[in-house]
């Protein structure tokens, strides 16, 4: 393993989350970001920010535990709270309807197509919910439909990726973010992921970077602690993560370009 994917997560959640990450990518500090479309601010703060610049490192952060669906309520009724646009989250959820949650998630990539104006880099999802087991095989139909990468999964699903051919990332560092820990914590859980998947090319470390206000701290249970991931990721602008991990940092398109599909 040589290389290294840095996401930010949750683009449009927050003027503050958005400024994070948007100090992220122009300094050239972490590989991409992914689109909360179902946010409620999200079609208010995106077009603010000239995101068609960061081609090829924006994605589409699929969503069904928060926020407000973007298809009609009318025609996904198991997904939304009676009467409202608002997610019921499928972890609780025994009446959730598959075909409902492609139709949503279709609406939200062909959101994510229209502000971008080209294809999402990657998917990926809000709460890990693509690992749901019924979920993972319509997030991998989308992706491999429309080719796009996709963020991976663990266990029995790993071979399902490999099997449709979609590119992604399987080494996953997702248990160091929104917990208020140090650089040196982010090297050692970095480190554990690179000796516990010795056959991988490259890793993904997933992030949450924020500057937190008032609205972050009424909507986001790690809203503070998105002010430490910034603060970490910051410090390791230019040759940085090379130096303290032996990593490069890599870009979406360069998983393509390296690797292609899974053979």
């Amino acid at each position: 393993m040589t290389e290294i994917l840095i996401n930010a997560d949750d683009f449009g959640l927050s003027e503050g989350v958005c400024n994070a990450i948007e100090t992220l990518l122009d300094n050239a500090c972490i590989s991409s970001t992914s689109l909360m479309l179902c946010a409620e601010k999200a079609f208010e703060l995106i077009p603010k920010y000239n995101i068609k610049r960061w081609s090829g490192a924006v994605g589409v952060h699929l969503q069904l535990t928060s926020g407000n669906c973007l298809s009609n309520p009318d025609e996904v009724p198991s997904l939304v709270i009676p009467g409202t646009r608002k997610f019921r989250d499928p972890r609780k959820n025994d009446s959730l309807n598959i075909l409902e949650v492609e139709k949503e998630w279709r609406t939200q990539i062909e959101s994510g197509i229209e502000l971008l104006g080209e294809l999402p880099s990657h998917l990926d999802s809000h709460h890990g919910v693509h690992r749901i087991p019924e979920l993972f095989d319509i997030y991998l139909k989308l992706a491999s439909e429309l080719g796009i990468q996709v963020r991976g999964t663990i266990g029995e699903d790993v071979e399902k990726m490999r099997f449709s051919k979609v590119p992604g990332s399987i080494a996953l560092v997702r248990d160091w973010t929104g917990k208020n820990l140090s650089k040196e914590a982010l090297l050692f859980k970095i480190n554990e992921v690179k000796n516990s998947h010795p056959k991988e090319k490259f890793l993904e470390l997933i992030i949450h970077p924020g500057h937190s206000d008032d609205y972050l701290r009424s909507i986001s249970s790690m809203s503070d602690a998105r002010e430490n991931d910034f603060r970490v990721i910051r410090e390791f602008e230019g040759d940085e993560w090379s130096v303290a991990t032996g990593l490069r940092l890599i870009t979406r398109l360069e998983v393509i370009s390296e690797y292609g599909t899974y053979t």
